[in-house]
């Protein structure tokens, strides 16, 4: 819908200081759209030229995205008409809400997309440019779990198919980081035998096909050969691991499930899942092999976890030093020697 309410020319907008200012002239460019788009309009547009791979990210936007547009139309407004100080109350608002600074600032980036997107055909100014994100903490927003909580996780009996494929994928993810989306993508002719022994190739974030190569030890690949021979070894394009659904029996399983399965394995070994999630299983295994290797073997986690830049691998480093208390212990010993 189009917005309604108008301006008067005294009314107070809040800008960014040092921000650009909208432009007041707007070069209109042809788009995919009628001459007075309606927010439906625009919206699917937008969507239909969204430059995201995966459809969980898609998905992700597209929600984000229509959460605004609802607020906006509540204020009596279209999607082209708010200006900078609509998204810096939205902003504060979600947090006010309850919403982490994290998942706000992903908020914006969402919101970012659809006025770079309006701003290239003339439509909008960027609103969102300029806008501060909110300070997160210096911690990773997501933990990792504890050496018994994961054997605790990896405790149950595998008596069933649909147990030897949950213990394999557990194992896998926890020992190699795979993601959720990489377990759903994997075919049973991406796990393969070099001369350098057993590996799987990924599917991986961002990319177009399987196409790196993750090391399987013998303690990783065993469970899955396991689980393979019990569905009675399934041909090369078969998905590696298989929904046991009515559904969807014997195909690929989705993402959703296999959150869902990580998920109610965590319940059944008493770890709380309001706190912990399926992702905590790749920092896991990030976490558990800084800690075995300590700061030199951050390029080998990198490699591991398919991070594009060693940043990413380092903050887990950082976050192990924030939490090893060595200052606080060394000042400690200072208190206590009674010499």
């Amino acid at each position: 819908m189009s917005g309604t309410r108008r301006r008067t020319p005294d009314e107070p907008v809040y800008e960014v200081p040092g921000a650009p200012a909208p432009s007041a002239e707007i070069t209109r460019a042809s788009g995919p759209f009628s001459s007075s788009p309606t927010d439906e309009e625009l919206f699917e547009a937008w969507e239909a030229e969204l430059n995201v791979r995966s459809e969980n990210t898609l998905r992700t936007y597209k929600s984000r995205v229509r959460r605004w547009q609802a607020w906006v139309n509540e204020q009596g407004l279209g999607l082209l008409e708010p200006r900078r100080s609509e998204v810096i109350v939205y902003r504060d608002k979600l947090h006010e809400e309850g919403m982490e600074a994290a998942s706000v600032n992903q908020n914006l980036v969402s919101i970012r997309s659809f006025y770079r997107w309006a701003l290239s055909y003339g439509l909008a100014p960027d609103i969102t440019a300029g806008v501060p994100r909110l300070k997160t903490s210096n911690l990773s927003s997501r933990g990792s779990l504890t050496k018994e909580q994961v054997l605790g996780l990896l405790d149950f009996e595998t008596l069933t198919e649909k147990d030897r494929r949950d213990y394999a994928i557990l194992n896998l993810m926890v020992r190699r980081g795979l993601r959720d989306v990489e377990i759903s993508r994997a075919k049973v002719r991406d796990l393969r035998q070099t001369h350098k022994g057993p590996v799987l190739m990924v599917w991986g974030k961002g990319r177009d096909a399987a196409d790196q190569p993750v090391p399987l030890s013998e303690e990783v690949v065993r469970p899955i050969r396991d689980y393979l021979w019990s569905r009675g070894n399934p041909g090369p394009k078969e998905p590696l691991f298989a929904s046991v659904s009515n559904n969807n029996r014997g195909g690929a399983m989705t993402t959703r499930a296999v959150s869902a399965m990580v998920s109610q394995r965590m319940r059944d070994a008493g770890i709380d899942t309001n706190y912990a999630s399926a992702h905590w299983l790749r920092h896991t295994a990030v976490t558990f092999g800084l800690l075995e290797g300590g700061p030199d073997s951050i390029r080998h986690m990198q490699q591991m976890a398919r991070h594009a830049n060693v940043e990413t691998t380092a903050r887990y480093a950082h976050d192990l030093q924030l939490l090893d208390g060595t200052g606080g212990n060394l000042v400690d010993s200072y208190l206590d020697d009674e010499d």
